[in-house]
């Protein structure tokens, strides 16, 4: 809604000049509360899986769906990354 964040600093010291005169960003007064840094602390060291439950198994067939006529993701086994001349290399349809 109209909010600008502040630039944030790089490692580059010599390109950060500070905020800039367009970038007037008030913290609102829920994000400053006591109550909000104590709830923060105490989640800090919180299993997610204890709130979330447990992490399903990666299907990578569901992620990296292909075009292709199946519409199924090939993956293939990847040789070693010094050798382009044998096998690991782009394929036509890659």
């Amino acid at each position: 809604d109209g909010i600008e964040l502040p630039e944030i600093p790089t490692d580059n010291s010599d390109s950060f000049e500070g905020p800039s005169k367009s970038s007037r960003f008030t913290v609102p007064h829920w994000a400053a509360s006591p109550e909000l840094k104590q709830a923060l602390v105490a989640q800090q060291t919180m299993d997610p899986e204890e709130v979330f439950g447990p992490i399903g198994p990666l299907q990578m067939e569901e992620i990296f769906r292909g075009s292709g006529a199946q519409g199924k993701a090939r993956f293939r086994n990847r040789s070693s990354s010094a050798n382009w001349s044998t096998g690991d290399k782009l394929t036509r349809e890659e």
